[in-house]
């Protein structure tokens, strides 16, 4: 309809028609009615006209509100000659996510329930985040009544026989990972009218956030990530096919938004020591102590619609860097089977009584450092998030070493360092980076992170120094796997810690570079605090001296059937300064009453050690 004329070009034609008709004198009194007449139905089609693009556009609002990220399913209707070219949408009716959380593993099942408004089959689709290092174990698929249960394939084999179940005119479901923090349901021939429930078990980690300065308590932390933002560079990359990916599609179709359906939270939990409080930043969340056994918890919240950013939950402990090792026989006590899961913070403090005394001419003198700090200021960034970055910025400034050098980096669709390169960290360049810090804007539009980090590593490092950088971003990038190349390919020279901001924040981005670059990630959402979380990244990167290693483990009388991480069945080991490691086993032999877990150490002097950890009988 855009050849139609405008309500104002309508105006204008009517007035220059009124002036100039009194000038028409060779048309006679009857004809300049017929004009009239024909320029008042000429209005009439044009309003009528207006009205039907105006609810067309009403139509088209409403049904891509309906899109949302957790909204719905999404699909094409099956005729008898295959796929049709109406899109409908699937309404999500429930969202339910229980939550059973031992220690720091987490256990989650999430039930979504959806029907199909049509008359006719549908092929559907449905795209939802989770938690980069999250791991799906199980799906279970209630479609109408005929329940499918997931098997784990590789991906183009799992492909093919949906594709062949789908032409078999079979019910079948097909669940992929579409990038580190992104999944995406498809489900073959819904029923129409038919009801699709969903089960999703996922097994994840809460986030040690260490001991608070005052108490002597520490916390743990858990999101739970329930939106899916746009990432940028929006356009397409150069490479990529038909200039979009998988990911660009899914992330396109979750970003639309929260959905609007009901919301039911719920979890269990059991920790090795007494919980001492328990809040959420970013959500009015129920929680209720267990007055009989003080290390047990519950929590409930019900929305009545999705939530619009993602679920905080912060969970106070007496001691939550003891060293422990939990055993879960199997049911079957014949069977001689257990599962063990050994939560460690091994740092030099933990260890140095392990050791002989080094004397002073083996000691190694800790490198000054480089400071690089990358700042998000792309336009998400405006009001709170860059009052943070300031906040954060202002206290890693105040903090640092006299003898580091650091510079400032700023990125969004471009990037601007403060000094050009890094400057010695004195009481001038202190003044006008906490100037900078103070009045920084989020000014520099979109969130293009790879361009200032291949600059930073063609930069030479400072004589003598080692060099860290520190990235603080809310955002998101559509190169992610390019960024995670570009730090992991000069990881030997640069570590890299992150902060994420926001509620939004992708994890699998934050959390990504830092492993990439063997540093740490840091997340801060809702009223949560920033300073503690500035304090541990800094104590972080200033470990600059060889760490211990933990070579392998072993439990005393009873055989090892399954174990991970992998790096403890090679010989490099697993580094010891302080960040957490979670080690689990499959065990054979056990007896009734199982003795304990022995790890074993080196140190950077080449000292060997050992360390037994009794184990905890995980109740029911």
């Amino acid at each position: 309809m855009a050849d139609q004329l405008t309500e104002e070009q309508i105006l204008e034609f009517k007035e220059a028609f009124e002036l100039f008709a009194p000038e028409r004198a060779d048309l006679s009194e009857s004809e300049q009615l017929q004009l009239q007449e024909e320029m008042r139905l000429y209005q009439e089609e044009q309003r009528h006209l207006e009205n039907l693009r105006r609810l067309e556009r009403e139509q088209l609002q409403h049904f891509r509100g309906m899109l949302g990220g957790a909204s719905g399913l999404t699909g094409m209707a099956f005729t008898e000659d295959g796929p049709g070219e109406e899109l409908i949408v699937a309404p999500l009716q429930t969202f339910d996510m229980q939550l059973r959380v031992v220690d720091l593993a987490v256990h989650a099942t999430i039930t979504q329930v959806f029907v199909n408004p049509s008359c006719q089959p549908l092929e559907v689709t449905y795209t939802f985040p989770i938690l980069p290092a999250a791991t799906v174990c199980g799906l279970t698929a209630d479609l109408a009544g005929h329940v499918v249960k997931g098997r784990v394939l590789e991906k183009q084999a799992a492909r093919a026989e949906y594709s062949a179940a789908r032409q078999q005119n079979k019910t079948a479901c097909l669940l992929e990972k579409v990038a580190g923090d992104v999944l995406t349901l498809k489900i073959g021939r819904l029923a129409p009218g038919a009801r699709a429930i969903m089960s999703l078990e996922l097994a994840m980690q809460m986030q040690n956030e260490g001991l608070r300065p005052l108490s002597g308590e520490g916390s743990l932390r858990l999101a739970l990530p329930m939106i899916i933002s746009n990432r940028y560079p929006l356009a397409a990359l150069q490479g990529s096919a038909n200039g979009s990916t998988e990911e660009d599609v899914a992330v396109k179709e979750g970003s639309a938004g929260p959905g609007c359906s009901p919301f039911h939270f719920a979890m269990e939990m059991c920790m090795p020591c007494l919980v001492s409080d328990a809040r959420s930043p970013t959500h009015c969340i129920r929680f209720v102590l267990n007055p009989e056994d003080p290390t047990k918890m519950t929590a409930s919240m019900s929305l009545p619609t999705m939530p619009d950013g993602e679920i905080v939950l912060n969970v106070g402990l007496s001691a939550p860097l003891d060293t422990r090792c939990w055993i879960e026989p199997d049911e079957d006590e014949n069977a001689k089977c257990a599962a063990v899961l050994a939560v460690l913070y091994p740092d030099e403090a933990m260890l140095q009584h392990l050791w002989p005394p080094v004397t002073k001419d083996v000691e190694v003198d800790a490198p000054p450092v480089e400071f690089v700090f990358v700042l998000d200021r792309s336009g998400s960034m405006s009001g709170s998030p860059i009052r943070k970055a300031g906040d954060a910025l202002q206290l890693f400034l105040r903090s640092l070493p006299p003898d580091c050098c650091f510079d400032i980096i700023g990125f969004g669709s471009s990037w601007e360092s403060l000094f050009g390169s890094s400057m010695a960290y004195g009481a001038d360049t202190l003044k006008t980076a906490s100037d900078h810090a103070q009045r920084v804007q989020a000014d520099l539009g979109g969130t293009e992170l790879l361009c200032p980090l291949q600059a930073i590593f063609k930069r030479p490092v400072p004589h003598g120094h080692v060099r860290r950088l520190v990235v603080l971003t809310d955002g998101q990038v559509s190169n992610t796997e390019q960024v995670f190349a570009a730090v992991r390919d000069h990881s030997a020279s640069t570590a890299v810690f992150t902060v994420g901001i926001g509620s939004s924040v992708s994890h699998h981005l934050v959390e990504g570079i830092a492993e990439a670059a063997g540093g740490s990630a840091e997340f801060v959402a809702g009223d949560e605090r920033m300073e503690p979380k500035v304090i541990r990244q800094l104590r972080r990167a200033l470990r600059t001296t060889p760490s211990s290693i933990l070579t392998s483990v072993e439990w005393p009388g009873m055989s090892v059937q399954e174990l991970a991480p992998g790096a403890l069945v090679q010989p490099a080991g697993i580094r010891c300064d302080g960040q957490c490691i979670m080690v689990g086993a499959l065990l054979g032999d056990v007896k009734p009453a199982a003795g304990s877990l022995r790890l074993h150490f080196r140190s950077p002097h080449g000292q060997c050690a050992t360390l037994d950890v009794p184990l905890l009988h995980l109740s029911s």
